[in-house]
């Protein structure tokens, strides 16, 4: 389940970009002052230093919208990303804060008809 570090080499080499996801595991909703800044800015630069990338990607632990942070309250603890993914299913548009982008996690089964149909249903 955990990546190896020759596999996020490879991953790297062949053009994936990697994000941040907390050091250790938590939601934010669990923790705030100084841990939680700890905990959203140590495994950015763990990465950096380890793989010599620019992070400027997190991945909120868990995901859901009482895990997150928003934008406002992520900036004030720490300037260190660019972007911020929820697990939230909506659609992003260009009013949508890059700190606080949902996503849709497709699966093998999904067709092209049935995302598209989960698009027209989320709209």
């Amino acid at each position: 389940m955990h990546l190896t570090v020759p596999r996020i080499k490879e991953m790297l080499y062949m053009g994936h970009a990697i994000g941040s996801h907390s050091h250790s595991h938590f939601s934010a909703a669990n923790i705030s002052g100084p841990e939680l800044k700890h905990e959203l800015e140590i495994s950015k630069l763990i990465l950096e230093k380890n793989f010599g990338v620019n992070i400027n990607a997190f991945s909120y632990t868990f995901g859901l919208p009482t895990d997150c942070l928003s934008a406002r309250k992520l900036i004030s603890l720490t300037s260190a990303y660019n972007l911020a993914f929820t697990i939230d299913e909506k659609i992003n548009t260009n009013k949508t804060s890059p700190l606080e982008l949902g996503r849709y996690m497709p699966t093998s089964k999904d067709t092209s008809s049935s995302i598209r149909q989960k698009l027209i249903s989320m709209s």
